[in-house]
């Protein structure tokens, strides 16, 4: 335990120690590139601003222009052209993308940016600013206004909604009352001045002012001011956590060792085969969680286990009767005496083969739901449509054995389910052939839908289920007496899918009496998975109650 002690609490203090050796240099550089994007973010939207309105002018006007918003702005703007620039791979790309570059200023402190023309292929405008000033402030509103100028509120708002993309701050368009300023600022408002607002905490400031033939304000803001990371803070909680991390790991490692020591202990008595082992689970922290999840793991591996034994054993019991045929069949043909004889033969195990297909699809579908997780897709199904189908496909069959099928829903236009199209097709076409089977002269498939629970029954009128046996018509391979297997078919899996099926849809299937003398099977889940993965349990009647 010491070692692992000096280990942890070793490693940590080195680690510790080399942040702390590099907190400065790498403070320095995060607040430098926090500081440049901060500032292209304060400049890009008046760049494009500017870029915009120097497009379709000749040289003496540009130049004149550029000469008014130096002044309005109070920085250095101006014109340059791309060949007296030096700028890398990066740069030159973001030039030829209409992006801004970051230009090296010939004032010491200050910065300088540019961004390219439009419809020009090597002219820049460029802006060179020392500190951001209330004057940039103001010239920024102002160029605004311009562009957005004349016009009803919808076209102000859709110029608006053009820029904003390019500004790293808010910029909208408000009510005069919702704007709270004192009655000088009004009056400035009053005369198209800008006002400049700053907040509270003054870290932010909102500028505003008016725009011709609106009556609403144009709202700059919160812009909020630049704030490096606090090196005091971070000093403090350097020492506190140097301070405090040898007698906080000495308290969290020692009773954890001890619990996965235990962990470890049981692990290898599983590994020994004692699958019923089990962790003592302590408190509610993440050991005592991973002791539950081990519990849960042993059970789950206990029981598939048990499981593989009982599908295995029940498996080799279902193909011997088959491969028994087969082997009849093949002694058969060799003693055949004609062809006709022999192609009977052959026909013979031609159907064993296809009712052997058939076993070995049950029971790969029973086992991909019973083991593990399946995957599920869950989708809004209309489950009057599977009903229809699957009476159309067992129609002739039905016909066949003189059973009259019939479908009832509970509303003529569509009710949307969430639930596995192709699992619950498998659910009802297997209820519906179980019926088929063992029913008299009528089988009743009903869907409807009570709140938030959906329903689907199967109902027949043939000799019924014992009661006595209800509780085992679910079990896999599980065959009744005579009295329902009158007929040949079915391997005993078909209920056993079904209720799978149910339980991984969150409902349930029940077996009761029908009111047509027979069996009645009913599935019911929630209407949205949501509700069956949020834990919220059925209200499905009991066995008796069915009945």
């Amino acid at each position: 335990m010491t070692r692992i002690f000096l280990r942890i609490y070793g490693g940590i203090t080195l680690s510790l120690l080399l942040v702390a050796m590099f907190t400065f240099v790498a403070f320095e550089a995060i607040n430098h590139y926090r500081l440049l994007n901060y500032r292209m973010q304060m400049v890009s939207g008046s760049m494009n601003l500017i870029a915009g309105s120097l497009v379709g002018q000749t040289d003496a006007a540009r130049k004149q222009h550029v000469e008014d918003i130096s002044e309005s702005l109070g920085v250095l703007v101006n014109l340059k052209y791309l060949d007296n620039l030096v700028l890398n791979k990066t740069e030159l790309k973001r030039v030829k993308n209409g992006e801004l570059v970051f230009l090296s200023p010939r004032q010491r402190g200050a910065y300088a940016v540019a961004l390219r023309i439009p419809d020009e292929s090597d002219l820049l405008v460029s802006v060179e600013i020392a500190n951001v000033t209330e004057q940039m402030g103001r010239a920024t509103v102002e160029l605004i206004a311009d562009f957005v100028g004349q016009g009803t509120l919808a076209e102000q708002e859709q110029r608006l909604e053009d820029i904003r993309p390019y500004f790293g701050f808010p910029i909208s368009l408000v009510a005069p009352i919702q704007v709270f300023l004192d009655s000088e600022q009004w009056e400035r408002i009053g005369r198209q001045e800008s006002v400049l607002v700053l907040d509270e905490s003054a870290k932010a400031i909102r500028l505003y002012t008016s725009l011709p033939s609106s009556r609403k304000l144009l709202f700059l803001g919160p812009i909020e001011q630049f704030d490096p990371y606090p090196y005091q803070l971070v000093i403090f909680i350097g020492f506190l956590a140097l301070s405090f991390l040898g007698l906080a790991a000495y308290l969290l490692v020692h009773p954890l060792e001890w619990r996965l020591r235990r962990l470890e202990q049981m692990v290898k008595r599983i590994k020994k085969g004692d699958l019923d082992t089990r962790v003592e689970v302590i408190g509610k922290d993440a050991i005592s969680q991973l002791s539950v999840a081990f519990n849960q793991m042993a059970e789950h591996v206990q029981i598939l286990l048990d499981s593989q034994k009982e599908l295995t054993s029940a498996v080799s019991h279902e193909l011997r009767t088959p491969v028994a045929r087969l082997r009849f069949g093949l002694e058969m043909i060799e003693d055949a005496k004609s062809d006709e004889e022999r192609l009977r033969f052959m026909e013979g195990m031609d159907i064993d083969i296809e009712q052997l297909d058939e076993l070995i699809d049950e029971i790969l579908t029973y086992a991909r739901l019973e083991q593990g997780t399946p995957v599920l897709h869950f989708k809004k199904l209309n489950v009057n449509d599977i009903l229809t189908q699957i009476c159309r496909e067992m129609a002739e069959t039905a016909g066949k054995a003189g059973i009259e099928i019939e479908c009832e829903t509970q509303a003529a236009e569509p009710v949307l389910v969430e639930a596995e199209g192709r699992y619950l097709h498998r659910v009802v076409q297997n209820l519906a052939g179980n019926a088929i089977r063992y029913a008299g002269s009528r089988v009743r498939m009903k869907f409807e839908v009570q709140q938030d629970v959906c329903k689907v029954t199967v109902e027949d009128d043939g000799p019924g289920v014992p009661e006595n046996e209800w509780a085992h018509v679910f079990t896999p391979f599980a065959r009744l007496d005579d009295s329902r297997n009158r007929v040949s078919g079915g391997y005993g899996l078909g209920l056993s899918i079904v209720q799978r099926i149910a339980f991984w849809h969150g409902g349930q299937v029940t077996i009761g009496r029908s009111s047509l003398g027979g069996a009645r099977f009913e599935m019911v889940w929630p209407k949205s998975q949501k509700r069956a993965s949020s834990g919220i349990g059925l209200v499905v009647p009991s066995l008796k109650q069915s009945a």
